[in-house]
């Protein structure tokens, strides 16, 4: 009689415990998947693309015009230079080859920092690790015509031209392009002694998405630079800035307006060629979502640990077992 009362003690509860191990094992489950794909997306950003540089040599030109009305136009042309790769083919770098040019890259892009004391453009803080920098970069458009609120491009060759030299591997090279724009100051004064060029990635759609057409795209010459060289170089003789009191001087008879960067012509194939900047060759770092995706990272390591031992631990009995119940 004992036995059988008890069998369907069994029987009714055995169901019930079966459905709590189920429940916390997928409870476990859930848990750990959620921080695998924290630690997937946003930790695998550790090694993205690097971006296009603005290279010194050949040296940055422009020229300077005071206007009828006192104001003075500056414009300036320079070089940047994307450099193939080093890093594997999963991890976004460019792998520039006879046969694909730009890898899967849409091309460079660029913003100007023009250090107009009555404009200072949209300022931007990149920061990577212990690393940052502040650039206030376009224009706002105090004079109307100044006015640039994002990243421009050459519409007509947005990733530039490709250079074979077979390294590292056969048919492999780089790729070159010329960045340029125009600012009017209102007076001599405000000229400055340093304008700035940053270089950036626009990404693989084409058109450039608008997330990639904005100042604060990370994917930058600044946040490369951070990451491969622990600081950004503002030097008007470095490969980042120029100093535009060097630019031959003249006078115009008219107020003048700046050069529209729709309409970009290449300078003459005579142009000495550009001398590519050395390539890190560790892994290509960061530079997509900064102390951002690292904390995420961080939280999804924890949030895998919390699903492990809520999978192999009793954490109902262990409570019990510390309580003294």
């Amino acid at each position: 009689m004992i036995n059988l009362m008890g069998r369907p003690k069994r029987r009714a509860l055995g169901p019930v415990i079966r459905t709590r191990a189920r429940r916390h094992t997928l409870e476990a489950g859930a848990v750990a998947v959620l921080g695998a794909l924290l630690i997937t997306v946003f930790g695998a950003g550790a090694a993205m693309a690097n971006a296009p540089s603005p290279v010194g040599d050949p040296a940055v030109t422009g020229h300077i015009i005071t206007n009828a009305n006192g104001s003075v136009t500056v414009d300036v042309t320079g070089t940047w230079v994307w450099p193939f790769s080093t890093s594997l083919k999963d991890v976004e770098g460019l792998h520039a080859t006879v046969t694909n040019p730009c890898d899967h890259r849409f091309g460079a892009g660029w913003g100007i920092v023009w250090n107009d004391p009555g404009d200072t453009g949209y300022p931007q803080t990149f920061t990577e690790f212990a690393y940052s920098a502040t650039v206030g970069i376009g224009s706002r458009g105090v004079n109307p015509i100044n006015r640039q609120s994002a990243v421009v491009w050459d519409p007509s060759d947005p990733c530039g031209t490709f250079v074979e030299t077979n390294q590292p591997v056969a048919g492999a090279g780089y790729v070159s392009g010329h960045w340029m724009g125009a600012h009017i100051y209102p007076d001599a004064a405000s000229v400055p002694d340093v304008i700035c060029v940053v270089t950036y990635d626009l990404g693989s759609h084409k058109p450039p998405k608008r997330q990639w057409r904005q100042f604060s795209n990370t994917d930058n010459s600044i946040t490369w630079s951070l990451l491969d060289s622990h600081g950004w170089n503002e030097s008007p003789d470095g490969t980042n800035c120029v100093n535009p009191h060097t630019f031959p001087a003249s006078t115009a008879p008219a107020p003048a307006t700046p050069a529209r960067v729709t309409s970009i012509t290449t300078p003459p194939a005579t142009k000495p060629a550009p001398k590519v900047p050395a390539v890190s060759p560790g892994a290509l770092a960061f530079t997509g979502f900064g102390t951002t995706g690292l904390l995420l990272a961080v939280g999804g390591t924890l949030l895998v640990a919390s699903g492990a031992v809520l999978y192999f631990v009793d954490v109902r009995k262990v409570t019990r077992w510390l309580l003294g119940r």
